[in-house]
């Protein structure tokens, strides 16, 4: 994704007026935080930093961000064919 990245003051701000931990904070940490990280990496540090989140519930949430990145990526393709 060529979407610019966040600065992790940035990233905790949006998670503050959250209030509560989404997928949009998963998303945040695979899309815009570190967009090279896998779904397991994410989902560790994720579950570091939130510890009363498991890190299975957070691999789920993980993978299917990269579900929808790859779905995205693939339709922006063929839109420039």
């Amino acid at each position: 994704m060529s979407e610019a990245k966040f600065t992790p003051q940035e990233l905790e701000a949006r998670q503050q007026a959250r209030g509560q931990v989404t997928i949009d904070t998963v998303r945040d940490v695979m899309c815009f935080e570190n967009p090279s990280r896998s779904p397991e990496e994410a989902a560790f540090l994720l579950s570091t930093r939130y510890s009363q989140y498991s890190y299975e519930s957070f691999l789920n949430s993980c993978r299917l961000v990269e579900e929808v990145k790859k779905i995205l990526a693939e339709h922006k393709s063929k839109e420039h064919e």
